[in-house]
């Protein structure tokens, strides 16, 4: 899409609105642990880019539509699978350089444990944008470069990374990257205080951060609070991820399961 809004196209209005609609959507059936609606709504975003005739950006959702079930939990063999179908389907290759959908796909591999592949990625992300297109994605490209550093055991240059980009990026998107970077540190105090940041955060974008990082933040909160001996604060937090995911799909619910009962032993610790 890069591409075509260079040359001075840009989607319809109406195309905008459906394609919009379709990813708040998404967003929000991703937050709240519906599997289905995931895949529904991704289809529907697909459908409107190829309608215009952007398969880059059909691809595009496409592939963050898998991240958001990888997040979910849904089995990385399968999504996997599915991944390659549709790079098989639609080649980079064919696709103008500015308009591969590189941040999806890393994002996608990362989610799904494939640093590697990630890696990969990246590089060809690097080598399609030189010379006067340099700058672009160089925010989105910094943060890669940090969640591969995290990955491969060097939160140290993760944190560098995560509080570079966040001269230039919206706090909420990066305070759960920056709080799991403190934990591979040892630092709980310091990443509970960078997870109660994003949950303060009133981002306008941050429905889509929600998205990936709500439901596990509420989780992983009451974890850290438990493991204080902070017992109110871990039942808040626990709490909160319950009432979240109360009527996710049936799938997701043993996790709820686990939660409530933590709770119910926390009570019980607490009289």
């Amino acid at each position: 899409m890069l591409a075509t809004l260079a040359q001075g196209d840009s989607l319809p209005a109406a195309s905008t609105v459906r394609s919009d609609a379709a990813q708040r959507a998404r967003a929000v059936a991703a937050t709240l642990g519906h599997v289905k609606d995931v895949d529904k709504e991704t289809e529907n975003a697909a459908k409107v880019m190829l309608a215009f005739e952007s398969p880059a950006d059909a691809l595009r959702e496409r592939l963050l539509g898998l991240t958001r079930l990888a997040d979910l939990g849904q089995p990385a063999p399968s999504l996997t699978e599915r991944a390659r179908s549709l790079l098989r389907g639609t080649p980079l290759a064919t696709l103008h350089a500015l308009d591969r959908p590189h941040a999806a796909s890393f994002d996608l591999w990362m989610a799904l444990g494939e640093t590697r592949e990630a890696a990969r990625v990246l590089a060809e992300w690097d080598g399609d944008l030189v010379g006067k297109n340099a700058t672009i994605d160089a925010r989105a490209r910094t943060i890669a470069r940090a969640d591969l550093a995290l990955a491969s055991g060097k939160p140290g240059d993760a944190l560098t990374g995560y509080r570079s980009a966040l001269k230039t990026a919206c706090a909420a998107c990066l305070q759960p990257k920056i709080a799991r970077a403190f934990e591979s540190l040892q630092r709980p105090d310091s990443a509970i205080a960078a997870y109660e940041a994003y949950l303060r955060s009133t981002s306008p974008d941050q429905l889509f951060t929600d998205a990936r990082e709500l439901a596990r933040t509420y989780k992983r909160l009451g974890e850290l609070y438990e493991a204080k001996g902070d017992s109110k604060r871990a039942i808040q937090r626990y709490g909160d991820f319950v009432e979240l995911w109360k009527d996710a799909d049936a799938a997701l619910q043993p996790n709820v399961t686990d939660v409530r009962e933590r709770i119910t032993k926390l009570l019980r610790k607490t009289g």
